[in-house]
């Protein structure tokens, strides 16, 4: 369809199907590249930032816990 179409020969025709197949290839393992390491940056930036929720939570409460002590103290 695609050699009457163009009007290429039977060489030319599987000579340009091999490029594009090619190129379409190529262009799909970059594009899955780029999102596996897009994907690992969000999910690292999500731990991180559960991280440092938890340990401004675990400050604030040591926080809380040591001004009591401080006023029984007194």
């Amino acid at each position: 369809m695609v050699k009457e179409y163009f009007g290429l020969s039977l060489k030319e025709t599987f000579a340009t199907y091999t490029v594009l197949s090619s190129i379409a290839s190529v262009v799909g393992i970059i594009l899955i590249l780029l999102l596996d390491v897009s994907l690992l940056i969000s999910v690292t930036l999500m731990i991180l930032s559960i991280i440092v929720a938890i340990a401004l939570i675990m400050f604030a409460e040591f926080k809380d816990k040591k001004k009591h002590f401080d006023n029984v103290g007194v």
